[in-house]
């Protein structure tokens, strides 16, 4: 059930990023939801072609686990894909030097709570260094036409760690969340598109 809840939410991504080429995609979720693993294994499925059929790199860079730690979890994915780019990094103009050579379909950012950008004044949770790192992967998003999504934290109020401002640069927002349906002890998992081209809201629930 687990493993189909995944491929049906990446399925879900995937036809967001078929129309968001170039875009900035924030995606939240409570921890432990699920939010590293979907997109990891979204990232694979991308590289392997489910998307336009056929294979091509894509880069899915962790500011808070190491490679090896990355890279159990895409075993335990069975993730064998040689066009998956594993990378572990927190700062921006590092991640985009990197992988400017490979050109990937997309890049994938975990988390944006954990990324730096040099030069810029303020903790790494603070207004001016949220701004100017988001908007850095934003541009960089505009002038490769490369979608960049980003993981999220969140806190115990719903809301993702950070200034606001986060959730207004970026193209589209997403939230994973896990509830209950009338006490009953199965986990429901909901996508919102809280932002999306034209301002609407839509909810997907998957059981």
């Amino acid at each position: 059930m687990e493993v189909l809840k995944i491929l049906i939410l990446s399925k879900l991504l995937i036809l967001l990023h078929f129309r968001s080429k170039g875009s900035l995609i924030l995606v939240g979720g409570d921890p432990g939801v699920g939010k590293s693993t979907l997109l990891l294994q979204m990232a694979a499925m991308i590289a392997e072609g489910h998307d336009l059929g056929r294979s091509a790199p894509v880069v899915y860079v962790s500011g808070e686990e190491s490679m090896e730690q990355i890279g159990s979890r895409a075993d335990c994915l069975s993730i064998g894909t040689e066009e998956l780019y594993l990378y572990s990094s927190t700062d921006i103009e590092d991640i985009l030097e990197k992988i400017q050579a490979l050109s990937p379909r997309a890049l994938i950012v975990d988390s944006i709570q954990t990324v730096y950008l040099k030069g810029v004044a303020g903790s790494a949770g603070g207004l001016s260094q949220v701004k100017e790192r988001t908007s850095a992967l934003l541009r960089f998003a505009k002038k490769t036409n490369i979608p960049v999504l980003l993981i999220g934290h969140v806190t115990k109020s719903g809301e993702i760690v950070g200034p606001r401002v986060l959730e207004h640069i970026v193209d589209v927002v997403l939230y994973l969340k896990v509830g209950t349906f009338f006490d009953i002890s199965f986990v429901v998992l909901v996508v919102d598109l809280l932002k999306l081209w034209h301002k609407r809201s839509i909810s997907f629930s998957v059981f």
